[in-house]
């Protein structure tokens, strides 16, 4: 019974209240809006009424005005005749509404009712509220020839009652009377108050008939209601336990609707996206939390589910409220209502991290299988390639300048110095090259680089823009030049037609993380702008163009080695740099490399003669190739030399004799190393000289070398200029000084 009587009130708060508010709605609507709208109507037309009569009437004046001017009458016959026809008219309902007549003074001229007023002046002639009615009509007309005035007047021919009356006033300027007639305001009142009637009898017959209507439809939805509250309880229930559990979960938990807004998502998901409830009741769409470039691929996959294919595992770009991106893994199932799918829910998984270890994990992997290998082939490459490096210098020196064998020389010294250079990238890629961060001016390096692609295609065009101001940075001239040659180098043979290639150096100071495709932290760099016309990268490509030995150039004549990019990347990383690229299909690419300055100032050296000499030098290499190799290159300076084939022979040869300097390789297997050969060496030859010499060095091992005293390193394949140099300052050294790196 209370739930019987529970519902019976909703009911009544469900159908009789809103039906009885809509009826009292409509009938104060009526009394507020409508009836004053019909009383407007009313007043309007009898006021039309009256104009229209007195327009009639101005018309006769008009007539008997005109006897005049034809000479059939005098004024005072013709304004006579007419002031006998006014009296007499009257019209109406009852016929007792009339004309009268004043003139501009103001004085009567003729009034039907008010005959004691014929002929007198109304100058002050007020109603009860005080009201110079004639004055006030003569100031009308006087305004606008005619108008409508209102005042208080007796009603019709009963003087003992004043009611409201609004009158209608022209003038006949030919005789300068006015004539007016009027309405009154209680005649209006009096159409209204029938019209009150009749609406009120016909909404208290509706208001019956709806109130029985209502109370059958009370009965009928009583036990329908009492169904769905309980089927709603129940539906709540399980919201409820939905909702507290899907805000327990660390994923994303959603639901969309079939036009893709949010309806739903979890506490997790508004943490996680930055988003609120109030965007998902602004409408939130889907499109905006995600790549654009995914955009089209979800909706195609919304597509397939409402056609109830089973969902799939689907990595997206997810994009925050900030932002920032990240990589969400995505799974959805359609929500059906009476079987009809009309949303999806879904699920969606960050896996940002997993990503990113991922990659780094195989990208790591890849670097250190290439690098290991490289490491090896490096090696003895770098034996292979003295005499090919060093025997075309000394056999130029033996042949005349017009001998046709020169030319076969330089192209054998060109292809020599090229496998050299492919060499150093596989050096580069193993991190096992050794070289001193000095001071150094990129601009200087830039020119150097662009002036050494001469001559540039010409349906290219560089151009450079480089700061006067520019910062110095600490690096290794060589490796930059070869990260900038390879940049450069890409950029041209990107260009197939014509094109710009933009290079532009600036100093730039960073105070939010930022970047593009990469996390540059704050601080102050050296910024190196590298950008072209080109193609662009291929999306597909881009995750692959730092990894080694992956490259695009298939043709035989620019075929790479897919090492460029990856020693841009390594030797960016080895100077503590960051490199980031901005690439637009059908546009070009740009790369902007970001090097931390130093305030140390740039030293610059000139070029240093070749000079030989006289001394003893002892030279150490297991490999015969290169030992037969150095000590013709010596002998060639003047040198006075002996080489030996493995680090104990010249510590025996050290216990018997003294030698002037040791030229020392740094990796010689089965014996002593180079660093192990100078620490027994200057056991027995204290402040014994000497330089290390090796294809790749590991770097502790070198510096410990040169902590020892030894005095530089100069990196395989060797030169004559390269070793004539390092030579002949090491023998002139007096004291030890700062340790350098020759020919790097």
């Amino acid at each position: 019974m209370e739930k019987f009587s529970k519902f019976t009130r909703a009911e009544f708060l469900y159908i009789i209240l809103p039906a009885t508010l809509s009826i009292i709605l409509f009938i104060s609507s009526f009394y507020s809006i409508v009836l004053p709208s019909i009383k407007e109507s009313i007043m309007d037309k009898k006021k039309e009424a009256i104009r229209n009569i007195i327009y009639a009437t101005w018309n006769d004046m008009v007539y008997h005005n005109s006897l005049v001017e034809n000479g059939t009458a005098t004024l005072e016959e013709a304004q006579q005749e007419f002031i006998d026809h006014i009296k007499f008219i009257r019209y109406g309902e009852d016929m007792k509404d009339y004309i009268w007549i004043n003139d501009l003074h103001p004085t009567m001229i003729v009034h039907p009712y008010r005959t004691d007023l014929n002929g007198k002046d109304l100058s002050n002639y007020m109603d009860p509220h005080g009201k110079k009615l004639f004055v006030e009509s003569v100031k009308t007309v006087k305004a606008h020839d005619e108008g409508y005035i209102d005042y208080m007047w007796q009603w019709k021919d009963d003087s003992t009652r004043v009611v409201p009356k609004i009158s209608f006033v022209k003038i006949f300027k030919p005789w300068g009377w006015i004539i007016g007639s009027g309405i009154y305001i209680d005649d209006v009142e009096a159409e209204i108050a029938a019209i009150q009637k009749r609406v009120l009898v016909f909404s208290a017959g509706i208001l019956f008939l709806v109130l029985i209507l209502q109370v059958f439809l009370i009965k009928q939805s009583i036990n329908a209601r009492m169904h769905r509250e309980e089927a709603e309880c129940q539906l709540r229930k399980s919201q409820r336990r939905f909702k507290n559990l899907a805000n327990l979960l660390p994923q994303m938990i959603f639901e969309i609707d079939t036009q893709g807004y949010f309806t739903y998502a979890n506490k997790f998901a508004f943490n996680f996206t930055g988003y609120t409830e109030k965007d998902i009741e602004n409408k939130l769409h889907f499109s905006k939390l995600f790549n654009p470039e995914d955009n089209s691929r979800i909706a195609q996959r919304i597509k397939q589910i409402f056609k109830g294919v089973e969902s799939e595992n689907n990595e997206y770009k997810l994009v925050k409220k900030s932002g920032q991106s990240a990589t969400v893994s995505v799974y959805t199932n359609p929500i059906f209502q009476n079987n009809i799918a009309n949303g999806i829910r879904g699920i969606a998984i960050d896996i940002t991290e997993k990503k990113r270890l991922q990659d780094l994990s195989g990208r790591a992997q890849r670097l250190e299988v290439a690098g290991r290998i490289a490491g090896q082939v490096a090696h003895d490459f770098n034996n292979l390639l003295g005499p090919l490096m060093a025997y075309p210098e000394l056999i130029r020196k033996h042949i005349d300048d017009t001998n046709p064998a020169r030319q076969y020389i330089d192209k054998i010294e060109m292809s020599a110095g090229n496998i050299a250079e492919i060499n150093q990238q596989l050096l580069t890629l193993s991190r096992r090259g050794h070289y001193n961060l000095l001071p150094i001016n990129l601009n200087d390096i830039l020119n150097q680089v662009i002036e050494s692609l001469k001559p540039i295609p010409e349906h290219i065009l560089i151009k450079a823009t480089l700061a006067d101001n520019l910062m110095a940075i600490k690096g290794g001239a060589a490796q930059i030049l070869r990260i900038l040659q390879n940049l450069l180098s890409n950029a041209i043979e990107s260009i197939p037609e014509a094109g710009i290639i933009r290079v532009v150096s600036e100093n730039n100071y960073k105070d939010t993380i930022g970047g593009f495709n990469q996390k540059i932290p704050k601080g102050e760099y050296v910024k190196i702008t590298i950008s072209d016309t080109g193609p662009g990268i291929p999306e597909n490509v881009l995750p692959r163009i730092f990894d080694p030995f992956f490259t695009t150039k298939i043709s035989d004549k620019n075929k790479g080695s897919g090492l460029g990019l990856t020693v841009v990347h390594s030797i960016m990383e080895d100077h503590n740099g960051y490199v980031d690229l901005i690439t637009d299909q059908g546009k070009g690419t740009t790369f902007i490399l970001y090097f931390p300055i130093t305030r140390e100032q740039v030293i610059y050296e000139t070029e240093l003669e070749i000079v030989g000499g006289n001394e003893s030098i002892l030279v150490v290499d297991d490999d015969s190739i290169q030992r037969d190799v150095t000590s013709k290159l010596l002998d060639d300076l003047g040198y006075e030399v002996i080489a030996v084939d493995s680090g104990r022979k010249a510590i025996d040869l050290l216990q018997r004799e003294s030698y002037d300097l040791l030229i020392l390789d740094m990796i010689m297997p089965g014996d002593l190393n180079g660093t192990q050969t100078y620490r027994k060496a200057i056991e027995i030859r204290p402040g014994q000289k000497a330089i290390i010499v090796s294809g790749y060095s590991e770097n502790d091992q070198v510096k410990e070398a040169l902590e020892l005293g030894v005095g530089s390193y100069i990196r395989k394949p060797l030169t004559l200029r390269s070793l004539a140099i390092s030579v002949r300052n090491e023998l002139d050294r007096v004291k030890k000084k700062s340790k350098e790196m020759i020919g790097t």
